[in-house]
């Protein structure tokens, strides 16, 4: 009795072969990522208020930094002024160094009342 296997029948089993160890990996590979994708999606349906909580506040924050930005930019403007004023010295004696004193107690109001 004589068995020929012929090269495309080898061909043939390699190639099923290789389909077969493919297809397993494939559905393995599906298996994780749905029982990854089951899992984000109970994480989500768990927290979706915060998620909504936080989504909702993001244009109060952004206000907030926009307020913020503008404060110290008006803060900047009242340093420089007053740093001019005071390099030119031409305030003049004590009256000027009170005009400073009482410009940068005015600074000081203006940033306590930007915090609150």
């Amino acid at each position: 009795m004589t068995i020929t296997i012929s090269f495309i029948d080898v061909a043939y089993f390699l190639l099923f072969s290789i389909l077969v160890v493919a297809g397993v990996y494939l559905i393995t590979v599906l298996w994780r990522l749905n029982k990854i994708l089951k899992e984000v999606q109970i994480f989500l349906e768990n927290h979706r208020h915060n998620i909504d909580r936080s989504l909702d506040a993001v244009p109060d924050i952004l206000d907030n930094i926009n307020g913020t930005s503008e404060s110290i930019n008006a803060i900047g403007s009242t340093i420089s002024e007053t740093a001019s004023a005071f390099g030119k010295g031409s305030a003049g004696g004590a009256v000027g160094y009170i005009q400073i004193v009482i410009e940068v107690i005015e600074l000081m109001r203006h940033i306590w009342r930007a915090r609150k």
